[in-house]
């Protein structure tokens, strides 16, 4: 018979466990914007590139057409390069929903503070994504992503975030046109140019650089780096071809300090000569129908 001492400390040790497990991806709707599978590092519909293994969406009409494929982050210092994931960050706050918003806390774990020449624990980066059902005439539903960055430590930590994005147009992956800059990329479909998205930088002058380019070639150009190396800024016009596209924004953190970068997306159905003006004014960013992708 097990004494009651080693009884409490097999207790302890499985309370251990599922407190620091990952929490199961949050399923949210907020009027007729949904998202499904949104983790705690992000959006992606599938963990691997194996064909036919997508198994989640971000809709702006409740699930019946629209599709977001990817949506993460990566950090690079002098020192190294790595995505923020699993591997580089611990799960410090599980995606929990609040009112419109899903948020989590990561921390820089051990190996991603060896691979970035940091400390353990030295970042605490905070998402937030925030959907919001417009209700207006215009329709334009949307997600927010805020990535706030507090450096735990009482030196300052020069770093460069990069924001990823896959997304199609009209129902397929390869037939987009854009232009872009440092803070707006304008992507439409070939066949449709009513059909188009606008993903914007909010609020804070632009990012510092930026890359497009065919799918999987700038998440491969991301993964790939070694250091804090710049985009290209390259393809102020692109396509028709299937759009995917990145920010880098350059930063250095005080001790102690924080650094919040936010972006927009959304998306308006059909949308005519009026709202065209009325969303050039607000900014937002506009995103289409993904079908699945022959990988």
């Amino acid at each position: 018979m097990r004494s009651p001492h080693r009884r409490l400390s097999i207790l302890v040790l499985l309370a251990a466990v599922f407190v620091s497990a990952p929490a199961l991806a949050l399923d949210m709707v907020v009027g007729d914007v949904s998202v499904q599978n949104l983790g705690e590092f992000g959006f992606d519909t599938q963990g691997t590139d194996a064909p036919g293994s997508e198994n989640g969406f971000l809709s702006f009409d409740g699930g019946a057409t629209d599709e977001l494929f990817q949506m993460f982050g990566y950090i690079g210092t002098a020192s190294g390069h790595v995505r923020i994931d699993s591997t580089n960050f611990n799960i410090s706050s599980a995606i929990t929903q609040v009112g419109n918003s899903a948020l989590s806390q990561l921390t820089l774990s051990a190996a991603g503070a060896a691979a970035l020449g940091l400390t353990t624990g030295a970042l605490t980066i905070d998402y937030a994504f925030e959907l919001i059902d417009d209700t207006t005439a215009a329709d334009s539903d949307r997600l927010g992503w805020t990535i706030d960055l507090t450096n735990n430590t009482a030196s300052a930590i020069s770093l460069s975030v990069y924001t990823y994005v896959d997304l199609d147009l009209d129902g397929s992956f390869g037939n987009d046109n854009a232009t872009t800059d440092l803070s707006r990329m304008f992507v439409q479909d070939d066949a449709n140019p009513l059909s188009y998205f606008i993903w914007d930088v909010v609020g804070q002058g632009g990012a510092d650089h930026f890359q497009v380019g065919d799918w999987p070639g700038v998440r491969t150009a991301l993964n790939n780096m070694t250091s804090n190396q710049d985009l290209s800024d390259n393809l102020a016009n692109f396509g028709p071809s299937d759009f995917t596209g990145a920010y880098q924004f350059d930063r250095t953190i005080p001790g102690f300090g924080n650094e919040i970068i936010r972006l927009n997306t959304a998306v308006i159905p059909e949308p005519h000569t009026a709202l065209l003006t009325g969303i050039g004014l607000v900014g937002l960013a506009i995103y289409g129908r993904r079908p699945r992708r022959r990988r």
